[in-house]
């Protein structure tokens, strides 16, 4: 059996055994070691398999998945171009802290700089995601720290061997735990809550378990993951002089708020501004606040907040919103409308994900994705 055979079956029962379930390959050459085992698992339904001749559409698809499932979703990939075709969504996936896998298939390292065909240096390609350049197996389950990885695998000829194994034999699958983030106390008085988005990577009744300690009113920029916000709120805080009345001693920022002006300089009037995210440790280590928090506080202490001009300035920009004719913004609550709870939704960068911020209600429940890492 070649190397090249033993070092993808290998490779591959580690991922399978911690979990990893979803693999999108984009099939070529240098990486048939690993699409040839990878069919062999896919047909004795131990793993799912997509195949996508496209490697930028697989990699935002792989993205895709493990936005959903919250799971490490490889994405594989030959030689050359083909792997800076995955740049976008590693960008994505960098800055949204996603679970994306970046397997990329190479020629040996001694191929390197010397005119080989369709050899270039692909350690490092993905410049803020670690290369882990491998030519043998190693351990990887130290690699899964929940952000992403990137996986260049070294594969020598021959790339295929006629000898055939059961290397799926007694294959036992034991998934990685990662650490929830969720922790800490928190002491405050009265203010405002506002969800970024991409929910800092928490989950929905993670964040409404904290939004229910807080007792705070809540803005969300995707309001159908949370029936209980204010609706409208990014288009009555446009007006200065709602947002003045409006203006918190504190404000809570889960995750990012990229959407909206009007709630940015919303967020500007508060005295006091406290900011839970992760990635305050690291991809957004220059960001400000009063208070920056890495988890989110389970101990929480506060002052009850009053919602009535909250609720009484949502009824008024509702009532002018059932006034809109046909338009993008009309289309957007049609669509919604139609769906049922615990639907499923993949909104669109720029104006889509404006407009169901700002021009939908919905009371039962939707869960929503989005590119909000880089909005790409």
């Amino acid at each position: 059996m070649s190397n090249s055979t033993k070092l993808a079956h290998s490779l591959l029962r580690q991922l399978i055994q911690l979990g990893v379930s979803d693999f999108v390959i984009s099939p070529g050459s240098r990486n048939a070691p690993l699409t040839i085992a990878l069919s062999e698992a896919a047909s004795k339904q131990i793993i799912d398999l997509h195949v996508k001749i496209d490697e930028r559409g697989a990699a935002f698809f792989a993205l895709g998945i493990a936005k959903a499932r919250d799971n490490y979703v490889a994405v594989i990939c030959t030689s050359g171009t083909a792997a800076a075709n995955f740049y976008p969504a590693a960008l994505e996936a960098f800055h949204s802290n996603n679970k994306l896998l970046m397997i990329t298939a190479d020629r040996p390292e001694t191929l390197r700089k010397t005119g080989a065909n369709q050899t270039t240096d692909q350690v490092g390609i993905y410049k803020l995601i670690k290369t882990h350049d491998l030519a043998s197996e190693i351990d990887l389950k130290p690699l899964f720290t929940g952000k992403p990885i990137h996986l260049n695998i070294q594969f020598s000829e021959p790339l295929i061997s006629e000898e055939r194994n059961d290397w799926l034999a007694g294959i036992k699958i034991d998934p990685v735990e990662y650490k929830s983030g969720i922790g800490g106390k928190l002491e405050t008085s009265k203010g405002v809550l506002i969800i970024g988005h991409d929910n800092a990577g928490y989950t929905s009744d993670e964040i409404n378990t904290f939004a229910s300690k807080l007792k705070w009113p809540v803005i969300a920029e995707n309001p159908l993951s949370y029936p209980q916000s204010h609706p409208y709120a990014a288009l009555y805080l446009a007006d200065p002089k709602v947002r003045q009345a409006l203006a918190p001693e504190n404000v809570i920022v889960i995750g990012r708020t990229t959407l909206s002006r009007s709630i940015n300089e919303f967020i500007k009037l508060a005295k006091n501004l406290i900011v839970i995210d992760p990635r305050v440790a690291d991809v957004d280590k220059n960001r400000q606040a009063n208070l920056l928090l890495q988890s989110l506080p389970s101990d929480v202490s506060s002052e009850l907040t009053t919602i009535d001009i909250w609720q009484k300035s949502s009824e008024l920009a509702s009532a002018e919103v059932k006034k809109l004719t046909w338009s993008e913004q009309a289309a957007i609550n049609c669509i919604c409308d139609c769906l049922t709870n615990m639907s499923a939704l993949f909104v669109g960068s720029s104006r889509p994900v404006r407009d169901i911020e700002a021009f939908t209600k919905f009371e039962n429940k939707i869960l929503v994705f989005a590119n909000r890492g880089l909005a790409g």
